[in-house]
């Protein structure tokens, strides 16, 4: 889907483009994904590479790019990826960049749709910083660039 109606009408490059495996099982898509990624960007060890663009959306409870609240893995900002188990969710097992990833990107650009969300963003910007429990956080703290598409419903409760 995100070929056909994004990757494709945009031209953008294959060689730019770095799908996350998802018919391998969990834990090696994540190390197959890190290593693709290592290379591509030429990284030497402990480096994590600078994305120009990353895209991320944000869950009713908080949650960005499969980090989810109460996850270990949302103070994790040394390593590229990791698979992620998610028992309340449809498809439980993900792979998702790790905070450091995310937190290094030249920009971020985060989509949001739907009253379901309007809590969650209200809590992203205007509660104490606690990425722990609001993963979505760490986007409203980002050194870079990071730009917010919300529709009227998702931003609601915003000033």
């Amino acid at each position: 889907m995100a070929e056909r109606s994004l990757i494709e009408p945009a031209r953008i490059p294959p060689m730019n483009v770095h799908r996350v495996r998802g018919e391998l099982p969990p834990e090696e898509a994540a190390g197959v994904y890190a290593r693709e990624i290592q290379s591509v960007f030429a990284l030497r060890s402990g480096e994590l590479p600078r994305f120009d663009a990353i895209h991320c959306g944000i869950g009713a409870d908080g949650h960005t790019a499969s980090l989810f609240p109460g996850d270990p893995l949302v103070k994790d900002r040394s390593n590229l990826a990791a698979a992620v188990f998610v028992e309340k969710m449809a498809a439980p097992w993900r792979v998702t960049l790790l905070p450091g990833v995310l937190l290094a990107a030249r920009s971020t650009v985060v989509y949001a749709t739907g009253a379901d969300k309007a809590d969650a963003i209200d809590a992203a910007f205007r509660e104490p910083f606690d990425p722990g429990r609001l993963p979505a956080q760490l986007l409203t703290q980002s050194p870079s660039a990071v730009a917010w598409f919300m529709d009227e419903a998702s931003a609601a409760r915003l000033p």
